[in-house]
């Protein structure tokens, strides 16, 4: 869905008619999101701070080896 509205807006074929309607959340989850918002935030701005090791997402946070497992011998255009 996000790829096929980015190509529409590069086109400027986009219309917002065209997306799906969206089911209102209760006031419940809203008063929750709103109370929780602030302390996620920070969470993850301290996390991001002092998070000093590089990790590989794709191998399930293990440390980085700075080894190289593939590389090309020639220049790509």
């Amino acid at each position: 869905m996000g790829y096929a509205t980015y190509i529409q807006t590069l086109c400027d074929e986009f219309d917002v008619s065209c997306l799906p309607g969206m089911k209102p959340i209760s006031w419940f989850y809203s008063i929750l999101i709103i109370l929780l918002l602030p302390f996620t935030s920070v969470k993850a701005a301290l996390i991001m701070l002092f998070t000093f090791e590089d990790y590989n997402a794709a191998k399930k946070n293990l440390p980085m080896t700075g080894r190289k497992n593939a590389a090309f011998s020639l220049d790509i255009d």
